[in-house]
């Protein structure tokens, strides 16, 4: 290692206070302050019962996928409320290792806000639900556990780890003291050290297994079958979410930390005490501190936006470290036909809800469906109709009410648990309506319905695509009238779920005589010898015809008459946006923009492209989104201009 750049790191954490340690290879190479010391590391207890966790998934104790009211019958009350919600028994061992149970911030008995498993919401209470799981599974309180089973080992004595009962539950469970692991920890820079060194080694101390390495493994990444789930707009920490947790830690796995390799994971409490794990660098870094440094500049704020001054030095003092950043990179080769892409800055924002598929109609409106939200009214709904009139910046909208078609009055239908549209199209006077969440448990399927009246009643077809989690229709056009011919297309991620992050697109088309007709939609089956699209009626032999790993979600796509182009465009919930183009509605797709810091602080949510506000000329364009997880949860718009070679 380099010490003199090992030593700036060292001066910027003794700038702010506190005490730590840097460990290479199982040597103390460095530290600063009083590593003695012992304090309240806050959340970064959370880090310490996740290795408890571990060992009771290790031993058959629990299961990720378990109920966790299998293991805690009265899991989630008080507050009695929630048994109202009926979500208390969908509610798994996972989701309260991943902060998507769905239960408020607080450390108490806290109320459920949203359906387990839709969202991500950085939750005390839901970690503490885990902790008396845990408790009950073995009969033991979770100090007695942790020095039996990991601190004995580690040579930690009662002197330098204690553990104190949660103010907010003080009366024990069942005769057990009732112990969280949101907090309520204390101890020092050097016993943190010493678990983040169990954790690079893997589970083993001294050739001794204290947890396994497919726990660890596990632990230190996103969770694939999260998916991507939306972070709640009232978390403490959006905009991180599940791209950037995984089992009680938190990980750099997406690459949101530059100059910091992405195997990096930590454990992080208030006042930034952490525990950092680097198994790529053999290196395990520790802090404590027991109040914040000057709170205009504390260079740590939760849970790492500015860890990265203090890491970034001590990874660069790695002599021979090779740190991949990873940046965006096109899917496609630059479009022959757009330069570039500059969005304004100003933004519009009206209305209230999300989604918002649109399409501008044969008598010159715009066509909505606002999700979970009131749309231009008072009563929330989880999907119901509107009509946007007027151009940028002059726009407003009203209410469409349709007692057909509207879903999920109140707040009854938020997230998965309701029905929401995702792709609008009117062609010859008829409105057609994907809407996807068939299957309420998991958000997965979509159906079809149709309205020839703009908006007012809508007949549902019988028939549905339970393999198309998110299917959108191509716009084109005031009535689809800029269609190439007499076929509607529509696009899906290559996924049953309309929350998975897919790596593809796939296309499927139907006669705009033929649209309730289920026998008549056909897929996409790749090019013939000549490049000509071929089309199957058989689902399992459709091809896709967009790839972009890891960065296919939420799609639109708009034909631009002006430039002769279809315009589409991609969004990940962790701020990565993609704008591509092409000259036939199956490729072949080049790049014009992609970016993953759409904003600093959000992510544009299920983008849309009106083709009522596309500019003759085609050069200018209005993007019409919702915002997660900062940003207004409205009818956002913003000005695009394209810049032609």
């Amino acid at each position: 290692m380099d010490s003199a750049v090992l030593g700036k790191a060292r001066e910027f954490a003794l700038k702010y206070g506190g005490a730590g340690c840097v460990v290479r290879s199982g040597y103390m190479v460095n530290s600063w302050g009083d590593t003695s010391e012992r304090i309240h590391i806050y959340s970064a207890t959370k880090g310490i019962g996740a290795t408890l966790l571990g060992i009771a998934l290790d031993e058959d104790k629990l299961r990720l996928t378990d109920r966790a009211m299998d293991h805690h019958p009265s899991i989630g009350v008080p507050p009695e409320s929630n048994r109202q919600t009926g979500w208390l028994e969908e509610i798994t061992i996972e989701h309260l290792a991943t902060h998507t149970a769905g239960f408020e911030k607080d450390r108490g008995y806290a109320p459920l806000l949203f359906r387990p498993g839709s969202m991500f919401l950085y939750s005390d209470g839901g970690t503490n639900w885990l902790a008396e799981c845990i408790t009950l599974a073995y009969r033991e309180d979770l100090y007695s556990l942790l020095k039996d089973r990991v601190l004995v080992h580690l040579g930690v004595s009662d002197q330098q780890l204690q553990w104190d009962v949660n103010d907010k539950r003080t009366d024990p469970i069942e005769g057990i003291t009732r112990l969280p692991i949101n907090a309520h920890i204390w101890t020092n820079a050097q016993v943190l050290a010493r678990i983040g060194l169990l954790y690079l080694r893997r589970g083993v101390w001294k050739g001794r297994r204290i947890i396994s390495r497919a726990f660890i493994e596990q632990l230190r990444q996103p969770i694939p079958r999260l998916g991507q789930v939306p972070t709640h707009p009232d978390s403490l920490l959006a905009p991180v979410g599940t791209t950037g947790h995984g089992l009680l830690w938190w990980n750099n796995a997406d690459a949101h930390l530059p100059d910091v390799p992405t195997d990096a994971y930590w454990t992080y409490g208030l006042n930034s005490n952490l525990i950092i794990v680097v198994p790529s660098l053999d290196l395990v870094v520790s802090r404590t501190a027991d109040k914040k440094a000057d709170a205009s500049s504390h260079p740590y704020r939760f849970p790492n936006g500015d860890i990265q001054p203090f890491l970034a030095p001590v990874v660069a003092s790695v002599r021979g470290a090779k740190v991949t950043v990873t940046k965006p990179k096109p899917a496609y080769r630059p479009s022959p036909a757009i330069k570039g892409l500059t969005i304004d800055a100003d933004r519009i924002s009206i209305g209230n809800g999300d989604n918002w598929p649109i399409t501008w109609g044969d008598d010159g409106g715009l066509y909505t469906v606002y999700c979970d939200g009131e749309g231009w009214g008072d009563r929330r709904f989880s999907m119901a109709m509107a009509k946007v009139s007027g151009r940028p910046p002059e726009v407003s909208g009203v209410n469409i009410p349709s007692p057909t078609g509207e879903c999920g009055p109140d707040d009854t239908g938020f997230g998965k648990r309701g029905r929401k549209a995702c792709g609008l199209v009117m062609a010859d006077g008829v409105l057609y309506m994907w809407v996807r969440n068939l299957n309420s448990a998991d958000g997965t399927g979509s159906s079809l319905a149709w309205s020839a009246d703009c908006a007012q009643t809508w007949t549902w077809e019988s028939w549905t695509l339970p393999e198309c989690g998110y299917p959108v229709w191509l716009n084109a056009g005031r009535g689809y009238a800029d269609g190439a011919n007499d076929y509607l297309y529509f696009y899906f991620p290559d996924s049953p779920s309309a929350y998975a992050v897919t790596d593809r697109i796939d296309l499927g088309r139907v006669h705009r005589a033929k649209v309730t007709q289920r026998d008549a939609y056909e897929f996409f089956a790749g090019l013939d010898p000549a490049n000509q699209p071929t089309w199957s009626n058989r689902f399992d032999e459709r091809q896709g015809v967009f790839e972009h790993s890891g960065g296919c979600h939420r799609p639109c796509v708009t034909y631009n008459p002006g430039l002769k182009r279809y315009l589409l465009c991609t969004i990940t919930t962790s701020g990565h946006f993609g704008l591509f183009d092409a000259p036939e509605p199956w490729g072949v797709w080049t790049s014009v923009y992609v970016t993953d810091e759409f904003s600093p602080s959000e992510s544009p949510f299920a983008p849309q492209i009106p083709s009522k506000w596309i500019s003759p000329d085609g050069t200018i364009f209005h993007l019409v989104y919702s915002c997660y997880p900062h940003g207004p949860y409205q009818f956002n718009i913003q000005k695009c201009i394209l810049t032609l070679r």
